[in-house]
C-alpha cells in the first residue's frame, strides 16, 4: 500500500467517524431549537469571543518567539505564521495539520526544519502543562464547592502528590539524564518523525531556567484566553458557565481535537460539549450549540490566515509536497519552495 493511498483511507476513516459521531449527538437535540439559539446569539459576547481567539494566537506566537530566540524579536512572524497554519487546521483536508504547517514556516526561517520542529514540540509540552495545572485547580476548587469543604484536603493531598511526582519527573528529564531525554526524544520520533533535536532545545532552556518558566507564565496568559474564548460563547447563547468550569472542558477538547480519530476533532468535541454541559445541568443543547458557534470562532483567524497565506503567493500544494518529503527522509532545502520574494515571510 503506497503512502498515497494510506492518506487517503486515513481522511476517508476519519471523516466517517466524524459523520457518525455528528449524527448520533445531533439526535439528542431538536435542530429546530438548536437553530433558534444560535440565531439569537449575543453579539457583543461573540466579538469578545473572537478578539479572545487572536489574543490565543498572539500569546502562543510569543511564547514561540521565547522558545526560539529568548526574545520578542520574532513574535510578529510567529503571529502570522500560526494564523497561516490555522488555515491548514480548519479547512485543509488530509494529514497535513497545524503542526506541518507550522514546521515548515519556521523551518523556513530557521533554516532548519529539525530545530522548529524541536522547538514546536516544547511549545506543546509547555502548553500540556499549563492545561493540565490548571485543570487540576480548577477541579480541586469544583470539588471543593460541590461536595463541602470536609473533602477539601484529601483531595489536596492527592493532588499535590501527584503533581510533585510529575514536576520530580519532569525534573530529572529537564536538568539531570540526558539518557532519558533521549529515550523520550526515541519515542516521541516513533509517533512523529519531525520531533526534532529535543536534546538541544532543551539543553539551552536549562542553562536559564528562568526561560522556561517565562514560556509557562505565557502559557497562562494563552489559556486564560482560550477560557475566555469558551465562557464568552456560553454567555452570548444565554448559559452560564465558570472560570473553573471551562479549564476542565478545555482540556478535555484540547486532548480529543489532536487525537488522530477525526477530522479536525469534529465529532469528538461536540460530544464532549454536549455531556459536559449536561453534567453541569447547562444542557446539552446549550454544549452542542457553544461547540459549533466556537467552530465559527476559530474559523475567524484561519480566514485571516488564508488571506496572507495567499497574498505570500505560496501554494498548498508546495507546503503538503515538502512536508511529505521530510516525512519520507528527504528534507528539502529551505528555500527550495519558495516563491520569489517571499523568503523574508512565513
Amino acid at each position: 500500500m503506497t503512502s498515497r493511498t494510506s492518506r487517503i483511507i486515513s481522511t476517508i476513516v476519519k471523516v466517517g467517524i466524524s459523520v457518525v459521531a455528528l449524527v448520533l449527538v445531533l439526535q439528542w437535540v431538536d435542530p429546530a431549537y438548536l437553530v433558534r439559539m444560535i440565531r439569537t446569539i449575543k453579539i457583543p459576547f461573540f466579538l469578545a469571543a473572537v478578539f479572545a481567539a487572536l489574543m490565543v494566537h498572539l500569546f502562543d506566537s510569543w511564547r514561540l518567539s521565547v522558545i526560539f530566540t529568548d526574545s520578542g524579536r520574532m513574535t510578529w512572524f510567529a503571529f502570522v505564521a500560526n494564523l497561516k497554519a490555522a488555515f491548514f487546521y480548519n479547512f485543509s483536508i488530509g494529514s497535513t495539520g497545524q503542526d506541518a504547517a507550522r514546521i515548515y514556516f519556521f523551518g523556513k526561517q530557521l533554516k532548519s526544519i529539525s530545530a522548529a520542529a524541536g522547538g514546536l514540540a516544547l511549545d506543546r509540552i509547555a502548553g500540556l502543562v499549563t492545561q493540565v495545572i490548571f485543570a487540576g485547580v480548577s477541579l480541586l476548587v469544583i470539588w471543593t464547592q460541590r461536595f463541602g469543604s470536609g473533602s477539601f484536603h484529601i483531595v489536596l493531598a492527592v493532588s499535590l502528590i501527584v503533581f510533585a511526582a510529575v514536576l520530580g519527573g519532569a525534573g530529572v528529564v529537564f536538568f539531570h539524564s540526558a539518557r532519558i531525554l533521549q529515550w523520550v526524544q526515541r519515542k516521541i520520533a516513533t509517533v512523529a518523525k519531525d520531533a526534532g533535536d529535543l536534546t538541544e532545545i532543551f539543553g539551552s532552556f536549562r542553562k536559564n531556567p528562568w526561560r522556561f518558566a517565562r514560556v509557562l507564565g505565557i502559557s497562562a496568559l494563552l489559556h486564560t484566553a482560550a477560557i475566555i474564548v469558551i465562557m464568552s460563547i456560553t454567555w452570548a447563547l444565554g448559559g452560564t458557565l465558570s472560570f473553573f468550569e471551562a479549564a476542565i472542558i478545555a482540556l478535555a477538547v484540547s486532548l480529543a481535537s489532536v487525537l488522530p480519530v477525526s477530522l479536525s476533532g469534529w465529532g469528538a468535541v461536540e460530544w464532549i460539549y454536549s455531556f459536559s454541559f449536561q453534567f453541569l445541568d447547562i444542557g446539552k443543547a446549550v454544549g452542542l450549540s457553544v461547540s459549533l458557534v466556537l467552530r465559527l470562532v476559530w474559523a475567524v483567524p484561519a480566514i485571516i490566515g488564508w488571506i496572507l497565506f495567499l497574498q505570500s503567493g505560496m501554494s498548498i500544494g508546495s507546503v503538503l509536497h515538502a512536508f511529505r518529503l521530510r516525512k519520507a527522509g528527504n528534507e528539502p532545502a529551505p528555500v527550495a519552495v519558495q516563491s520569489p520574494g517571499t523568503q523574508s515571510r512565513p
